[in-house]
């Protein structure tokens, strides 16, 4: 592998059983021929966490508790409200 990780080991990062370090998911990354970056943003002035934690609540609160042949969900907001 390019990256220095087994497929094995990388199919256990793709379903969730293993969480990659900050290093490995770089030279993973790079590997790929990409590159990661971070950006740290200023909030909205209008920015409550409350209200994004209250929203959240909410959504969990609408989704199904059991399986059903068709998906219905309720949709998370994509402004914050307030």
């Amino acid at each position: 592998m390019r990256a220095g990780t087994s497929a094995s080991t990388l199919s256990a990062y793709e379903r969730g059983l293993v969480v990659p370090s900050v290093a490995t998911l770089d030279r993973i990354i790079r590997a790929s021929g990409l590159v990661a970056t971070l950006e740290f943003l200023e909030a909205p002035s209008s920015f409550e966490p409350r209200n994004r934690i209250e929203e959240l609540l909410a959504f969990v609160d609408g989704v199904p508790s059991t399986r059903s042949r068709s998906l219905i969900a309720p949709i998370w907001p994509k402004e914050p409200v307030g």
